[in-house]
């Protein structure tokens, strides 16, 4: 598994609950957890943000296999890149800023706007491949089904998702998004797909934001012959009525470790956030207080939740005092608390 943050951001209780999940598939499975920080987005960087990510997992115990920075594998975007110019896939686009903002403020003003709003016409006239460009994904008429193990039956069944304003057949438009921009860089969806296969990925866990992306990403894979990953679109968290967002600072991993709550509370408060787990007999009892290596144990994507998550910090408090009079009541483990 992995966990690919964007280095955007201090990291919040939506992000560290992703990462925990995919921890805990990787040791219930014994496979491998990856941290991928996903940084080809030059310009939203935070300074400090990927220190922050790797202070906090540490900080949690989530313990990393393998680290990869995505600005450091240009190379391997660009490759992908060529091999989807070479078999149709893709195409250039050297169409000046003013012509593209044309193209969609006219897309806008369609009733009902369209979001669908670029014309080909890089398609029917290739730019000179030596002159900058950028790298386009052709649409297909139609995109993949996607399989979600949380939803469709658990899998069972495709969902029914396509990339909003994939094409309008009003305007003869498409949205054809752009794989490697013209600094070389690529965007998500590129980078994303390269990524999940040379890492050998087998399982995506992530949060529900992607679903709309993910037709687009098994198009690229089969494109690229690839083997699709198997999917799996985590549920937002709430609090206090509105979804949790990096943004809101008082709700920051950060905050949290800041203002004295334990790490081992903070974990097992948020892996109950959508999952129950797992019962090895029928008439087994499960205690909410639960340690890593037990929530490993009993992990299972079966045992996930579909549904918005409400955040409720008497549960945290409640388990941080359990966790603390635990540590209180151990002499070595209450010096880290009380030092000498």
């Amino acid at each position: 598994t992995r966990f690919a943050p964007s280095p955007t951001g201090f990291l919040h209780l939506g992000s560290i609950r992703t990462a925990l999940y995919n921890w805990l598939l990787a040791r219930h499975s014994h496979g491998t957890f990856i941290l991928r920080i996903d940084d080809t987005d030059r310009t939203r960087i935070v300074p400090g943000a990927v220190d922050d990510i790797l202070d906090q997992l540490k900080w949690l115990n989530l313990d990393i296999d393998n680290v990869f920075v995505q600005s450091e594998r240009t190379h391997i975007y660009r490759q992908a890149a060529e091999s989807l110019l070479q078999s149709g896939h893709a195409y250039r686009c050297s169409c000046p800023p003013d012509r593209l903002s044309g193209l969609r403020d006219s897309a806008a003003k369609m009733v009902p706007p369209s979001s669908s709003s670029y014309d080909r016409h890089c398609l029917v006239n290739p730019p000179d491949p030596n002159r900058p460009h950028v790298v386009r994904l052709k649409s297909p008429d139609t995109y993949p089904l996607v399989y979600d193990l949380l939803r469709g039956d658990r899998g069972k069944r495709p969902l029914k998702i396509q990339p909003q304003g994939h094409a309008d057949p009003r305007t003869g438009r498409y949205d054809d998004p752009v794989l490697l921009k013209s600094d070389g860089q690529p965007t998500y969806h590129l980078a994303s797909v390269v990524d999940d296969h040379e890492m050998n990925i087998s399982h995506v866990l992530r949060g529900e934001e992607w679903l709309p992306s993910t037709s687009r990403h098994v198009y690229l894979a089969e494109a690229l012959g690839f083997q699709k990953p198997h999917y799996i679109h985590l549920p937002l968290l709430a609090q206090g009525g509105g979804k949790l967002s990096k943004r809101n600072a008082d709700i920051s991993v950060r905050s949290y470790r800041e203002h004295g709550y334990l790490p081992e509370a903070l974990a097992n408060f948020i892996a109950l956030f959508g999952w129950s787990p797992h019962t090895f007999h029928q008439d087994e009892s499960v205690s909410d207080k639960l340690s890593l290596a037990e929530m490993a144990e009993r992990f299972s994507i079966d045992n996930l939740t579909l549904g918005t998550a409400q955040v409720n910090e008497d549960k945290l408090q409640y388990l941080n005092r359990l966790y603390l009079t635990e540590r209180l009541a151990d002499d070595t483990r209450r010096k880290e608390l009380i030092p000498e």
